[in-house]
């Protein structure tokens, strides 16, 4: 017959034990990540830009606001028309 202390003591581990068991389980029936890379599939040129760019905002009908820094100004890009459409002067320091 067992002991109280030794039935706890064996009521731990048996804890540690299964609870390892469990993890070592669910990190092998993880499934492969069916995640993509990202492609570049278009260059929109923006000219007369000094400086470096720092932010991106996207709005849902398809702008860009890119901050540049350099120039003080937010560009508003479209994305379904890969064009520049317009330019927000006199920002400093766009964020």
């Amino acid at each position: 017959m067992l002991r109280k202390g030794t039935m706890a003591i064996s009521n731990f581990w048996f804890a540690i034990l299964f609870g390892c068991g469990l993890t070592a389980q669910a990190q092998q029936k993880t499934p492969p990540s069916a995640d993509k890379p990202l492609i570049l599939s278009a260059a929109i040129p923006l000219p007369n830009i000094q400086g470096r760019i720092d932010h991106f905002a996207l709005d849902p009908g398809g702008r860009v606001f890119i901050c540049v820094v350099g120039n003080d100004t937010v560009e508003v890009v479209e994305t379904l028309t890969e064009k520049r459409v317009h330019t927000i002067t006199g920002v400093p320091h766009p964020q």
